[in-house]
């Protein structure tokens, strides 16, 4: 399946009245068996202490397909992952994904 949706990051060196131009996180955000893609919800975090100090963290949900691969045709649910960066947002990668049902109060 080809990927139709892409995630793009900026920011803002002065508290959101400008914006740097939206670049791309690349294809390690994205899994070719998702449909649905969302970042959030809320906003990013970065770690202060311990062995990740300075890492970015993303939550992101996406939805997936039954193990026919019929994505929208047939069962899904939806998953959480988080994508996170350890250079300061230059690179990303995807962390481990959860196939839980999200949607649901716990």
């Amino acid at each position: 399946m080809e990927i139709s949706a892409f995630t793009f990051i900026c920011y803002s060196d002065d508290d959101g009245l400008t914006w740097s131009k939206p670049v791309s996180m690349g294809d390690a955000t994205r899994d070719t068996s998702w449909g649905w893609y969302a970042t959030g919800p809320g906003i990013g975090i970065q770690v202060k202490n311990g062995a990740y100090k300075g890492r970015l963290v993303i939550p992101a949900n996406h939805s997936y397909d039954d193990p026919a691969g019929k994505i929208r045709k047939g069962p899904y649910g939806y998953g959480a992952h988080v994508l996170y960066s350890d250079d300061h947002g230059k690179t990303w990668k995807k962390g481990n994904r959860s196939n839980l049902d999200v949607t649901k109060a716990r």
